[in-house]
C-alpha cells in the first residue's frame, strides 16, 4: 500500500528532505546560541513545521537523560538562544538537531560537540519545606507514606522493593539525597509539594531570596497523567513574567516512537528507571527537570505557583503534580575556552 502525504509517497519524503547541517555554537552575555542550516526540500509544498534541539553530556543518552530537549517553531526554526546556566560549566556536550516537516517527516543531523565556558556557577536551593504536604518516598523506619499517583511511591536504595530483580532498576539516592544540583527533602517527612487536579487551592508563593538569577530549575514528576501549572516570577520592582511549568507522568521515563516521543520537549528526565512501591508498581518511573529562564537584570522576589489553575489529563484518577525541589542558578562566565 502506498501512503501519500501532501501529494507525495511518504516513503520518498525522507530522501527528498535535506537533513540539518552546518551546526554552530556561540556564547555571549550568559547565553548559548545554537544555529543550524535552513530547511530544504525538493517539493516547495512541504514546509518547515518545527525544530527539535537535543543536548546530552558525554555520559547521557538522548532517549533517557538529556541535558536539554527543546522544540521550537517559527521564528526560531534555525536559531536557538538559551541561558548558559541551563548547562554546567566547563563541560563537554553533544547535540543534534531535527527538522520536522509539514508532511510529518523528521530528519536528524549528524551529532556535533561543544564545550561550555569556565565560569563560577552559583546555586540557591529554595526552601520548599514550608510548602511540602506529602511524603512520597518509602524508606526503612518510615511507615507513613503517601503516593505519587494514588497507587505507588518512590523507593530508596536501602529498601528491598518488588522490582529489585528487574534489569537497570535504580532507587532514589540513600546517602545524600542529591539529584544533580538539587537537594531532596527528608525521606521520613513530607518531601514534595503535591497539587491535585480539580482541587480549589490558593496560589503558593515561594520566596526567591531577592537575588539575580539566570534560570530556575525545577525537579518534578507527575502521577495519573501529564499536567501544566501556571506560575509567575515576581521581581522586586513589581514586574512579573508568566510561564507554564510542564510536568510529565512519572511513567514517561523513556521516549516512545513518534516525532516528539512520549516526553514533551523542554522536560528532561534526570533520574529514570526508578523503583516504585505499592500495587505492583511498574518500576520504571522518572524524575524530571524543567528549566525556565529568568531576567538576569532584575532581582527575583518570589515564585508564585497558580495551584488552582493546574490542568491535568482528567482521567479516572485525578492528575497529581509533585514538586521535589527548585534551584536558582547564576554566575559570571569567562569568554575563553568556548570551543
Amino acid at each position: 500500500m502506498l501512503y501519500i502525504a501532501n501529494g507525495l509517497p511518504t516513503a520518498l519524503l525522507p530522501l527528498l528532505q535535506q537533513k540539518p547541517h552546518s551546526l554552530a555554537v556561540s556564547f555571549q552575555d550568559h547565553r548559548v546560541q545554537l544555529q543550524t542550516s535552513s530547511f530544504n526540500h525538493v517539493d516547495p509544498r512541504v514546509k518547515h513545521e518545527s525544530t527539535r534541539w537535543e543536548i546530552r553530556t558525554e555520559e547521557g543518552e538522548y532517549d533517557r537523560n538529556m541535558a536539554l530537549d527543546i522544540l521550537t517553531g517559527n521564528p526560531h526554526l534555525t536559531v536557538l538562544s538559551i541561558s548558559l546556566h541551563r548547562l554546567q560549566p566547563d563541560t563537554r556536550y553533544r547535540w543534534r538537531v531535527s527538522f520536522i516537516s509539514s508532511a510529518g517527516q523528521k530528519v536528524t543531523s549528524d551529532e556535533q560537540t561543544f564545550n561550555t565556558p569556565i565560569y563560577d556557577q552559583k546555586l540557591k536551593r529554595f526552601d520548599l519545606v514550608p510548602h511540602f504536604n506529602r511524603d512520597v518516598v518509602v524508606n526503612l523506619g518510615d511507615d507513613s507514606n503517601d503516593t505519587v499517583d494514588g497507587f505507588a511511591a518512590f523507593l530508596v536504595d536501602d529498601f528491598v522493593g518488588a522490582n529489585v530483580t528487574k534489569p537497570n532498576i535504580r532507587s532514589l539516592p540513600h546517602q545524600d539525597g542529591k539529584v544533580g544540583i538539587h537537594q531532596l527533602g527528608d525521606y521520613s517527612s513530607d518531601n514534595v509539594l503535591q497539587l491535585v487536579e480539580g482541587q480549589e487551592e490558593e496560589p503558593i508563593t515561594v520566596a526567591a531570596g531577592e537575588e539575580r538569577y539566570s534560570a530556575i530549575r525545577f525537579l518534578i514528576t507527575g502521577g495519573g497523567g501529564d499536567s501544566d501549572v501556571p506560575l509567575r516570577f515576581v521581581y522586586t520592582d513589581g514586574t512579573t513574567d508568566e510561564h507554564v511549568l510542564l510536568c510529565e507522568d512519572w511513567g514517561h521515563d523513556m521516549e516512545q516512537p513518534g516525532l516528539a516521543g512520549s516526553i514533551r520537549p523542554n522536560i528532561v528526565p534526570v533520574l529514570n528507571n526508578l523503583n516504585q512501591s505499592g500495587l505492583g508498581g511498574g518500576g520504571e518511573a522518572a524524575l524530571f527537570e524543567v528549566s525556565l529562564d529568568v531576567n538576569p537584570r532584575k532581582k527575583l522576589k518570589s515564585i508564585v505557583l497558580e495551584a488552582g489553575k493546574m490542568k491535568g489529563e482528567g482521567g479516572t484518577q485525578p492528575t497529581r503534580f509533585n514538586l521535589f525541589a527548585a534551584t536558582g542558578v547564576w554566575g559570571t562566565a569567562e569568554t575563553k575556552n568556548t570551543e
